[in-house]
């Protein structure tokens, strides 16, 4: 894992050339972000910039002016101009010490509030309300009165004490295991690479992927007693079937062009805290802290046409997948609104919830273009003499979360059909 400094690469200067582009972009996004003013404050860190520029060409003109006037000699004329240097000079160094100090100050608080701006906005994403891009079978009509942990509690598969614990039981166990291998399969099948990745994530990565690591709705911390450990260098539970151990294996690492586009897919836990509001969003199943899943990572070379070649062919393995289940789902391409900071477009695979009357995201593909990559370094080179920097793009997702996809399963089939039993598709990948 990475654990080293990593100073990102943010191009503010290009974001602040378009600045009205910039404000739509907030303003879609209903951040809480000035860019007037962030801009003004740029611009003032540029004069800062310049004017540090000057005074230090004029210390070191000053400093060689000094030079010649001693091989000169000590006359009158010349020891007179070196008193003039001299105090020149004191002065100089006064007004660069306290100019440095006002530029680091203004510097950090730049940085940071640039670090925070959002990733820009995919042509395809829409305002409002989610746009709906593809659909099979007829919505479910009827209303279920019973949850799914009903149902699971009375055909004995559920298990569920509360959000942070809870147990798959009998046929549920095998349906969770099923999917695992039913979608990692469908990814191996088009040259996708199995990984096997750590549970775990230092700060640096969490925060590089724009999740707030110090926030404890966000993101688990590991502590010890007594420990003395920078924030930074922190230890999160995020889980191995998440983005953030695939992007701590790329962080500050350069790949050869040649062996791109990397497509990379794991199954296993993902680990979210459930905040109060979420909770009462998202019952049982919908929001609990551990989910098991399947996760799929992409890398590709700066090129648009490549990355969402690869944006549809993974939504297009995604919806067969879905399709052999059976059921009703959809899929939507999310509002802005709804994005993460980090997200230029999300494909989002939708089943909805009898009980709930809502629909439920069950799975999802998102574009992150170079957002990500220039954040933590992950670079690529034509060849080994180029030295020129070029980072890479990125489409990622958990394509299954299964408690998720259970849970509406559970909540769409009919109570006329008695026990529950694994559709057809995942009966040769269960372990019954």
């Amino acid at each position: 894992m990475a654990t080293a400094f990593t100073q990102p690469h943010i191009d503010l200067d290009k974001k602040f050339e378009e600045i009205t582009k910039l404000k739509q972009n907030v303003e879609r996004r209903k951040l809480q972000i000035d860019t007037v003013k962030l801009k003004s404050l740029w611009d003032f860190l540029k004069y800062l910039e310049l004017t540090k520029l000057q005074l230090e060409k004029r210390k070191m003109e000053i400093v060689d002016h000094m030079k010649d006037l001693k091989k000169i000699g000590n006359d009158g004329e010349a020891k007179q101009e070196m008193e003039k240097l001299k105090v020149e000079g004191r002065i100089v160094r006064e007004d660069l010490k306290t100019l440095l100090k006002a530029f680091w100050e203004v510097e950090e608080k730049v940085v940071l509030k640039g670090l925070s701006l959002p990733n820009e906005l995919h042509k395809d994403t829409p305002d409002g309300q989610d746009k709906v891009v593809y659909e099979f079978k007829e919505r479910p009509t009827t209303t279920q009165k019973e949850s799914h942990l009903d149902i699971g509690q009375i055909l004995g598969l559920i298990d569920f004490r509360d959000s942070s614990l809870f147990y798959l039981k009998n046929e549920a166990a095998h349906f969770e295991l099923a999917c695992l291998s039913y979608f990692s399969e469908g990814f191996k099948a088009d040259d996708f690479i199995p990984f096997c990745n750590p549970d775990f994530s230092r700060s640096l990565v969490v925060e590089g992927c724009r999740r707030d690591h110090t926030d404890p709705n966000s993101a688990f911390t590991v502590s010890f007693p007594n420990e003395k450990i920078q924030a930074n260098y922190r230890l999160h539970l995020v889980g191995g079937a998440s983005m953030y151990p695939f992007c701590a294996f790329h962080t500050k690492h350069t790949i050869s062009f040649s062996s791109l586009p990397l497509k990379y897919y794991t199954c296993g836990r993902q680990y979210s805290p459930t905040g109060p509001e979420q909770e009462d969003e998202c019952s049982g199943l919908f929001g609990t802290w551990q989910r098991t899943g399947v996760e799929v990572f992409v890398l590709t070379a700066d090129d648009y046409t490549e990355m969402m070649n690869v944006f549809r062919r993974s939504l297009d393995i995604v919806i067969g997948l879905y399709e052999q289940l059976g059921y009703h789902f959809r899929v939507t391409y999310v509002s802005a609104s709804s994005l993460q900071c980090w997200e230029c477009l999300r494909a989002s695979v939708q089943m909805y919830s009898c009980h709930e009357q809502k629909y439920i995201e069950v799975g999802k593909i998102s574009i992150s273009d170079k957002y990500i990559c220039q954040r933590l370094l992950m670079s690529y080179q034509m060849s080994e003499k180029d030295e020129k920097t070029r980072f890479m793009k990125m489409v990622s997702g958990t394509v299954v979360d299964v408690p998720k996809l259970l849970a509406c399963i559970l909540e769409q089939r009919n109570e006329s059909e008695g026990k529950f039993t694994l559709p057809e598709c995942l009966r040769y990948h269960s372990l019954a």
